[in-house]
């Protein structure tokens, strides 16, 4: 088993950012079932939570392999999230 870092004041901070975004995450996941136009939000969302739980893999956990999964997948995601919000702006812009 490998050793964790020590526990310091940044690292609760990054848990408990963490811990923060798929709270968000979560919410936005109950809000696409109502409203499929927000999908933008929760891939956006979806990927900064990736990319925090990559970070503190790497970071804290000291675990490897996650982290690359965390890590592509996230910037994956939130390149589908921009995508499709730039999809969204267009079409808005061309109603006018």
């Amino acid at each position: 088993m490998k050793k964790l870092n020590k526990i310091n004041e940044y690292n609760i901070l990054y848990v408990n950012i963490q811990a923060i975004l798929t709270i968000c995450t979560c919410v936005l996941l109950v809000m696409y079932f109502f409203n499929n136009k927000a999908l933008w939000l929760l891939e956006i969302f979806g990927g900064l939570t990736l990319l925090m739980m990559s970070f503190n893999n790497y970071i804290i956990y000291r675990k490897g392999k996650f982290t690359i999964v965390y890590l592509v997948i996230g910037i994956i995601t939130i390149i589908f999230g921009i995508v499709n919000l730039i999809g969204i702006l267009y079409a808005w812009c061309n109603i006018f």
